[in-house]
């Protein structure tokens, strides 16, 4: 550019160059924003709107390069996690439902029964009118009951209550101890279970008389509160037993391969019922209402048995007892649908009270004084809530003489005598087994006594096979001793070792099998025909 062009710039741009700089000089910030609002009015090309323009990005330039930097680091936390597109999980995903199994219900709480409350079983103020069994009610009969694999996966609450109550696992050390028994009488329970379960069937059964060996075994797993599904050890052997008396019922709800009079369907029966209460399984339900549909049809009006359930005028106090301890067990379960079943219950003590001697003893068909079948109809009234009748207060001193002996017979085995002044026949153990039950539903001096002396003798007299010999291992895979009892001179191949054990087993759980019933309600007054005395004892046959 030449001199003069040069010096025609200057002049003519000097004003907006003056404009500029005096605008560039630093001036109160009022007077700027003033300044500022009033170019941006003016023409483009002045420079009052140039440096309007200029003072708005001075301005709004840290502003946004903060927005900038802030903008980054929000895509950095999003966007930037380093992984592969293909590895980030999706926003959203669709999801196939799927079946869920229904969960099991929470077990309730076990009900904690204090040891100072008195039990009362059934309110049993007002006579009860008879019914004519003779001429039940048809009653429908569903068929034979489906197989009871359900019963080892349904996970029915058991809920004890009552009498029951210190079978629960948390109780029985507790109850043991609170009513005399011992570690050492414990371990005689074990080494007889795992006995017991060495002499079970491949079909589930036990011994030949199969219904009734059967539901004895299981009442003794069943006090020691073992059951299918929930015992490791025990739980399978238990399982198949029930399965052997599920399979061998008919429609009418009779067990196959019962004894001459019929004792095993009682017995079976008696199992069933308190398998039912503690599981509260649907298929051993059904088939407890139907075992005890024709032993309620079979109660005599007057509230006794005889054999076979036959409706007579003879009224058998060692049937009646099994026949008793059945009708309780379905009572207990609370929801059997059985008609007629309360109706028995409320009958049955007449029918003992039939063969009950006015100055105490019962007797087997007749009343008697001094008879081993009085300890049956002591148990049977106490436990139908009859424990203050005073038959049975005077029936309890005849058997404050009573005393448990176990001297070698012929065959060198082992024998009781109950009581010692009088000789019975059959099985021993089977007036053993009432007595000590009698004895400790009664409770005070009398249980203690007898207690000691049961302990005193069972513990020494049981079989026992070392881990070494027994060949038995139990679900942890450990050696463990077995033992049995034998109190007879039959065969075994027939039997009684596995009956006495059982009995004797069931002795032994006896401190928390039923809960003593120390407080009942009387009876009402009612006139009882008595017979005369036969004054023959009975040999209880079930081989």
């Amino acid at each position: 550019m030449s001199e003069k062009n040069a010096l025609d710039y200057f002049d003519k741009n000097e004003s907006t160059y003056q404009e500029i700089m005096e605008a560039m000089q630093e001036k109160p910030f009022l007077e700027k924003l003033k300044a500022t609002m009033e170019g941006i009015g003016k023409p483009k090309d002045s420079g009052e709107y140039k440096m309007a323009k200029l003072q708005l990005q001075l301005w709004t330039a840290p502003f946004l390069s903060g927005l900038a930097v802030v903008t980054m680091l929000v895509l950095l936390l999003v966007f930037g996690t380093g992984k592969p597109e293909e590895d980030r999980p999706p926003l959203a995903e669709v999801l196939t439902p799927e079946t869920v199994e229904d969960l099991d219900e929470p077990e309730p709480e076990q009900e904690i029964v204090p040891e100072d409350v008195e039990f009362v079983e059934t309110d049993f103020n007002n006579p009860v009118p008879n019914v004519n069994v003779q001429n039940p009610v048809n009653q429908p009969l569903s068929p034979k009951p489906s197989p009871v694999n359900s019963v080892a996966i349904v996970k029915s609450p058991i809920v004890m209550k009552g009498m029951l109550g210190s079978r629960n696992p948390g109780q029985i050390g507790a109850s043991r101890a609170q009513y005399g028994g011992s570690a050492a009488s414990e371990a005689a329970v074990m080494r007889a279970l795992r006995w017991l379960v060495t002499k079970q069937n491949s079909d589930g059964s036990w011994s030949n008389v199969k219904p009734a060996m059967t539901g004895l075994a299981l009442l003794t797993f069943l006090a020691h509160g073992e059951f299918p599904g929930q015992s490791p050890e025990f739980g399978p052997t238990v399982q198949k037993g029930i399965q052997y008396l599920l399979d061998t019922q008919d429609a009418k709800g009779f067990f196959r391969g019962h004894d001459g009079n019929n004792y095993a369907h009682l017995i079976a029966t008696y199992a069933l019922c308190e398998a039912y209460t503690l599981t509260k399984n649907p298929t051993v339900k059904e088939a407890a209402e139907k075992a005890l549909v024709p032993i309620v049809q079979g109660q005599h009006p007057n509230g006794g048995w005889d054999y076979k359930m036959a409706q007579t005028d003879r009224d058998d106090t060692s049937y009646m007892g099994w026949a008793s301890q059945a009708i309780k067990a379905g009572h207990m379960a609370g929801d059997l649908d059985v008609p007629g079943l309360e109706e028995a219950y409320q009958r049955a003590p007449k029918g003992f009270l039939k063969n009950a001697h006015k100055d105490g003893g019962f007797g087997y068909t007749g009343p008697s004084p001094n008879s081993g079948l009085t300890a049956v109809g002591v148990l049977c009234m106490q436990l139908m809530g009859q424990a203050k009748d005073e038959h049975v207060a005077k029936s309890l001193k005849v058997m404050d003489d009573w005393v448990l002996g176990w001297e070698p017979d012929k065959n060198d085995l082992q024998t009781t005598a109950i009581p010692s002044k009088v000789g019975l026949g059959g099985s021993q153990q089977y007036y053993a087994y009432y007595a000590t039950q009698a004895m400790f539903q009664s409770g005070g001096q009398r249980w203690d006594k007898w207690n000691k002396m049961m302990s005193d003798i069972y513990h020494k007299v049981q079989k026992i096979q070392s881990k070494e010999t027994s060949g038995y291992v139990d679900n942890k895979g450990q050696p463990q001793e077995i033992g049995h009892w034998e109190n007879g001179d039959a065969n075994e191949d027939k039997g009684p070792f596995v009956m006495d054990t059982c009995l004797t087993t069931l002795q032994l759980e006896v401190y928390y099998r039923y809960l003593p019933t120390f407080k009942e309600v009387k009876v009402e007054d009612s006139e009882v025909v008595l017979q005369k005395d036969d004054d023959v004892e009975v040999g209880i046959e079930l081989f």
